[in-house]
């Protein structure tokens, strides 16, 4: 494990799925204390088994990153359980499931509000709150690696949205 002069606070969205749940390995292993979130509330508990064995401190908080007050719930609780909030790194996505010439409206604004939209409010009030503290800090959109291929029909939304969040 590296020594870090400090302790840090990293939130983790979409920490249920795999790649959530890495990523909370990872920086328990490197020293934080961590606040992990999705809305699968079972695969979010999974997560905090895993990364709890690792001896950091885990917080796990139901949060839709489209819903501002949501996100506001879950930056406030870190700030308020751990005393300060380091990171946030807004990692909730969903992949588009429908056929592109079969999606309906809300097929769309499913993909649009978790994957751009989720992203802008856990990066923007994240940073609101981590001026407001004054220690400075991180916010990390992660994009996936369907933002830089080309795009097919069969994942035409996805691939766009995740293509717009790495840009914000």
């Amino acid at each position: 494990m590296s020594e870090h002069p400090r302790v840090f606070t990293v939130g983790i969205t979409g920490a249920s799925g795999a790649f959530g749940r890495a990523i909370a390995e990872l920086f328990a292993q490197e020293g934080a204390d961590l606040v992990i979130s999705d809305i699968d509330e079972f695969g979010l508990q999974e997560t905090a088994r895993t990364v709890s064995m690792t001896g950091r401190e885990v917080l796990a908080l139901n949060c839709d990153v489209t819903k501002r007050s949501s996100v506001e719930f879950l930056i406030d609780q870190t700030i308020n359980h751990f005393g300060r909030f380091t990171t946030m790194i807004a990692n909730a996505g969903v992949a588009q499931t429908a056929p592109f010439l079969e999606m309906t409206d809300e097929d769309w604004s499913r993909v649009i509000s978790v994957n751009i939209t989720g992203v802008f409010l856990c990066d923007q009030i994240a940073a609101q709150r981590l001026v407001a503290c004054g220690d400075g800090g991180n916010c990390v959109g992660v994009g996936a690696g369907v933002a830089n291929a080309s795009s097919t029909w069969a994942r035409a939304v996805s691939a766009r949205s995740k293509a717009a969040s790495v840009r914000l």
